[in-house]
């Protein structure tokens, strides 16, 4: 795969035309060829960063005509299927929550539909968010992933980046771009 995009970027500012990136210290902006970024994956917790890195997914994927998945990453250290049809409260309060999420997904995945842009979502469960989202971005050949800074987990608000995404940015194999 040809990335114009490092390993790891912030963007500066997204136009028409072009995207400026900082990377390496050094401000640039460049043309992309749409056939760069085909399919970006949006980490997915239905946070205020999570959303709006969404925002910024939507921007790319009209530019180049790209799929969007939102990926959610379920927390656990049991399988998915087992952890659902257990009648405990605590899996019951995950399955309340699980299924709010999928009607949020549903909502978003209209919501493209109706800009005509391929939004899909998918559910993982995982004890290990970030080794969780590599996998699925390596194994779906993904080109992009922009995820938030933070997320709804337990980062303290003084923060800059929560360990998910310092995770991600570091080991990804591609672009990820980080939104504050």
């Amino acid at each position: 795969m040809n990335h114009l995009f490092s390993k790891f970027v912030i963007v500066y500012s997204i136009q028409p035309d072009s995207i400026i990136l900082k990377s390496d210290l050094i401000v640039m902006t460049n043309e992309i060829d749409s056939s760069t970024i085909q399919h970006i994956v949006v980490p997915f917790d239905d946070s205020g960063y999570s959303i709006r890195a969404l925002q910024y997914a939507v921007m790319l994927a009209r530019k180049f005509n790209s799929k969007i998945t939102l990926l959610a990453i379920q927390q656990s250290t049991i399988l998915g299927s087992s952890f659902l049809d257990m009648k405990d409260p605590q899996t019951i309060l995950e399955k309340k929550k699980l299924d709010k999420l999928q009607e949020r997904f549903k909502t978003l995945e209209n919501s493209g539909k109706k800009s005509n842009i391929l939004i899909e979502s998918m559910v993982m469960f995982s004890s290990h968010i970030a080794q969780a989202i590599l996998s699925f971005s390596t194994s779906k050949k993904t080109d992009l992933i922009i995820m938030g800074t933070r997320g709804k987990g337990s980062t303290p608000s003084y923060a800059r980046l929560g360990s998910v995404a310092i995770d991600v940015s570091q080991v990804s194999q591609n672009p990820v771009i980080l939104i504050k």
